[in-house]
């Protein structure tokens, strides 16, 4: 299963000492912006941001990623740093506040069933004969055209609907009575056998 990962602010989060301060310093609410941006970037790597050499310094590669100038993240990495809310660690950014403030699930498969092409719908004269579109193109090749497709599933709803018939599977019927009459398989060529001096 695939994890997904998501920021969450507690209600208190503006609130807090650390962010107060950080916002009263001049241009203190771009830094808090900044701050959000590094917590999102560090969101799946366990609050670490590791240091690539992209460019000559953490600082300058910070602003790349993050898509800020590089004096604006100057300054917001050494205020969090004062703030302890910034930690270097050999080089590259970790971010003590991380766990408290990343939130991730395991994200379910998706089933087969859900897919768009294999939601069945319902059709026939009487609207009980029950296939998905991918089972509708499999029997219009198994049929040859649809017309005879089409033909096939008015009488299986006819069938159904007069009878009261109930069948787990509505395209395995339609091939087993498509292959009763022929369809899904190479007919036979009959040769015919001339005598000398037959006519045609």
């Amino acid at each position: 299963m695939a994890r997904y990962y998501w920021l969450k602010l507690h209600d208190n989060f503006f609130d807090r000492f650390e962010i107060k301060k950080l916002r009263k310093i001049p241009g203190g609410d771009t830094y808090t912006i900044i701050y959000l941006k590094l917590l999102l970037l560090a969101l799946n790597a366990e609050g670490k941001i590791p240091f690539e050499g992209i460019e000559n310094n953490i600082v300058k590669e910070l602003a790349l990623k993050i898509n800020e100038d590089d004096t604006s993240v100057e300054m917001a990495v050494n205020a969090l740093q004062m703030l302890k809310l910034l930690e270097d660690v050999e080089g590259d950014v970790e971010l003590p506040e991380h766990t408290k403030v990343t939130g991730n699930a395991k994200l379910p498969t998706a089933s087969k069933k859900a897919l768009p092409e294999n939601i069945k719908a319902s059709y026939g004269i009487a609207k009980n004969v029950k296939l998905s579109e991918a089972e509708l193109d499999k029997l219009a090749e198994f049929f040859g055209s649809e017309k005879d497709m089409w033909k096939k599933i008015e009488d299986l709803s006819l069938y159904m609907g007069g009878n009261g018939k109930k069948y787990a599977d509505h395209y395995l019927t339609l091939r087993k009575w498509g292959a009763k009459d022929g369809f899904g398989t190479e007919k036979k060529v009959t040769k015919t056998k001339f005598n000398q001096g037959d006519w045609l």
